[in-house]
């Protein structure tokens, strides 16, 4: 802990972006390299294809260095290019190509198809140029400004394009630099808190790639390192055992710091080292081919590895750049069921929402933890998410089940009775000298030793003026999440009291059988320089039984997990193709 000083400047940032370019193979489409597994199956997406869901009516916007090259055969999808700034180049891109594929390629092969193959697909760019850096000539960062940055999120997020805005963004890149003063991944620098100001206005989710610059701690830069964004590790690899069943040696993990302001400014404040998980969930990120642009203009505008245009895939890629986008793709799933099944709730697809979904149905890996032990018999951490995977690996077939079934909202904002299994919207109003509180009632008893997954999330408010460029911090609320046996009188069986997160995550057996109850708690903001009352979140549950091969991940203790060390070619940062 020690105070900080904090400076802003409109200064041009170099941004990096983190894959492994390697030779061209004849395969295509959004499988693993090695074993050719179709990874829309493998994470579960064919739950929502066999019931007619493929991503139609989402709209999904990929927002990066440069353009998705609309030419691609795969990519005829790409219907909208954002407004960009005059500083912005407006390149196509190999890199952003790839990326826009994972999420919504088509085709009539189903390999080669994106994860939301029929969703509608927007891409903006962000850089003002490149830099001549990076295996192949392949340009590996590019350097941007306020202004080229802010405008195409501005447009996606809050004035939309003939009066639609993106229902998920993507953004497959990331920053460890900066000025001298700050810390690039302790959510204090400008671009951090404009994302977090856009995000929160918005009630979008924005996902972001944490970066590529792990296995080392504190390594997740900006502006994944803000509150509100959504932050996707990856998993490696088609031929490790089980498959994709392990973190990548490259994926950015936490704990991070975090930067308290003391005014709206964040001219000055607290520096708290160590005290964040920042990763919220991890999906494949090695092994994979995608779709190729070869074009010189982007990064290969040194001369990179450029081939003929009509050799349109590329094989064998990796980084956190390709989870990013898988996981976006699963989130325009969950949105097109929402916009199908909830038409009449606005809240179905509320960011908050989407990723409370996401989170409590994802799988928890062996070692998973989350720093869960027993405190006077009540399961407790004060660190919410799993350091590496956050909540867990992505599984949209579980997803799927918790969206659709159980409890889907309820009408009351502050809580109610609800089923063993579901997700809610809700509020909490903050009481002066007091706490916050309201429950969520299980009908039914539950039995003694069946899993119960709770998750919590919820944004900060932080604000900015009309053409994004004036970021302040506005206020962050602590948020809490319980679980009591409910009784003549309830007793407190679990808990998720983080402090510096904004994601609580509770997964434990329960004690005995009985009703059960989930309770968000509210006692107090980190700040809160605009008077704020009023905190909406996202919040999902479910109740299982057991299954002997995930036992041991519910084990109040600590698992080595053994990790194969792979050796990466290319850095290109932390975001973009990681």
């Amino acid at each position: 802990m020690g105070k900080c000083t904090k400076r802003r400047s409109a200064l041009k940032l170099a941004v990096v972006l983190a894959w492994i370019v390697t030779a061209a193979a004849p395969a295509f489409g959004l499988i693993s390299y090695d074993n050719s597994t179709d990874i829309g199956q493998f994470i579960g997406a064919n739950t929502f294809y066999n019931n007619g869901y493929t991503g139609s009516g989402a709209f999904v916007a990929n927002i990066e260095a440069g353009y998705v090259w609309d030419g691609h055969v795969t990519l005829t999808n790409v219907t909208t290019h954002l407004p960009q700034d005059t500083s912005t180049k407006g390149d196509f891109d190999m890199h952003a190509t790839e990326v826009g594929s994972a999420i919504a390629g088509q085709g009539s092969v189903v390999q080669a198809r994106g994860i939301a193959y029929s969703a509608t697909l927007w891409t903006g760019a962000i850089a003002t140029s490149w830099n001549s850096a990076g295996t192949g000539n392949y340009s590996t960062s590019f350097n941007i400004s306020a202004s080229s940055f802010t405008v195409p999120y501005l447009a996606a997020l809050i004035n939309g394009v003939n009066g639609q805005t993106a229902d998920v963004i993507n953004s497959s890149y990331t920053s460890s630099a900066g000025e001298s003063g700050f810390i690039a991944g302790a959510g204090q620098y400008q671009y951090a808190v404009a994302m977090d100001s856009l995000i929160n206005s918005s009630g979008k989710l924005v996902v972001f790639s944490a970066g590529n610059l792990g296995p080392t701690t504190n390594t997740i830069g900006y502006p994944a390192s803000g509150t509100n964004t959504f932050d996707v590790g990856a998993l490696t690899s088609d031929t490790s055992s089980p498959e994709y069943g392990s973190i990548a040696s490259f994926s950015s993990v936490s704990p991070s710091d975090f930067f308290v302001p003391s005014d709206a400014s964040g001219s000055t404040g607290k520096m708290w080292t160590g005290v964040r998980a920042r990763v919220d969930i991890t999906a494949p990120g090695t092994n994979l081919d995608l779709a190729y642009y070869g074009g010189a203009t982007g990064g290969n505008i040194f001369g990179g590895p450029t081939r003929p245009d009509n050799d349109l895939d590329i094989t064998n890629q990796a980084g956190t750049s390709f989870a990013a986008p898988i996981v976006a793709g699963g989130a325009a799933l969950v949105v097109e069921v929402g916009k199908a099944l909830y038409s009449s709730d606005t809240h179905a697809t509320d960011g908050r929402v989407l990723k409370a979904v996401l989170m409590n149905s994802a799988d928890k890996p062996v070692g998973w933890n989350n720093g869960q032990s027993l405190v006077s018999n009540v399961v407790t951490t004060t660190q919410s998410l799993d350091y590496t995977y956050g909540a867990g690996m992505l599984n949209l077939s579980k997803a799927y089940a918790q969206y659709t079934s159980g409890t889907p909202d309820i009408s009351s904002l502050t809580g109610g009775s609800v089923q063993s299994t579901g997700w809610a919207y809700g509020q909490i109003t903050h009481i002066n000298g007091g706490t916050a509180k309201n429950d969520y009632t299980i009908t039914g008893s539950l039995a003694a030793g069946s899993i119960m997954n709770a998750t919590l999330d919820w944004y900060s408010d932080e604000k900015t003026d009309a053409n994004g460029l004036n970021p302040s911090f506005g206020s962050f609320d602590n948020l809490d999440l319980r679980v009591y046996l409910v009784g003549a009188s309830p007793t407190l069986v679990a808990q998720s009291d983080s402090t510096y997160n904004s994601a609580e995550e509770l997964s434990f057996a329960l004690p005995s059988s009985g009703s059960y109850m989930v309770e968000v708690l509210e006692t107090n903001y980190l700040w809160n320089f605009v008077s704020d009352t009023t905190t909406s979140y996202g919040l999902a549950w479910s109740v299982a039984v057991p299954e002997p091969t995930i036992a041991s991940v519910i084990i109040l203790g600590s698992m080595t997990v053994l990790i194969r060390r792979r050796r990466v070619a290319a850095s290109i940062g932390s975001g973009l193709a990681a």
